[in-house]
């Protein structure tokens, strides 16, 4: 493993993943990870991941549902008006949006994603990421 002094310029020290799971919040008793958040690390504006899912219209309501505006509020998220216009994603709705996105970048991206999910799992080994139950 290289140290801080061997490093390239604009290497980070930072574990993809730690950062991931930074962004992985507890909605509705199951983790999720937050549209914008989950479009930035895909690489694409929030809009265009939405109209991705929206398009493909393949991706379950399990895997992704829009928050209730006191969630979205609970959460520190902004809003837009008086409707709440996010949306959360599950491990798996995650998961599947790199496939609709198609690019080797949301691919790779993908798996860190699903190794953040599997970690807070084995942290908290009681939830059950299919149903957020105990």
């Amino acid at each position: 493993m290289p140290t801080a002094a061997s490093r390239r310029d604009g290497e980070q020290d930072e574990d993809p993943v730690a950062a991931i799971i930074a962004r992985v919040a507890v909605l509705r008793g199951r983790l999720v990870i937050w549209d914008t958040d989950l479009a930035e690390l895909y690489g694409l504006t929030r809009g265009r991941l939405v109209q991705t899912v929206c398009l493909a219209k393949a991706l379950p309501g399990d895997f992704w549902f829009r928050p209730e505006r006191e969630e979205v509020v609970a959460h520190g998220r902004e809003l837009a008006g008086a409707v709440p216009t996010r949306f959360v994603f599950t491990e798996h709705g995650a998961f599947v949006c790199a496939q609709f996105i198609g690019t080797k970048e949301a691919s790779l991206r993908s798996v860190q994603i699903v190794r953040a999910f599997v970690r807070l799992r084995e942290r908290n080994p009681g939830r059950n990421s299919a149903n957020g139950e105990p």
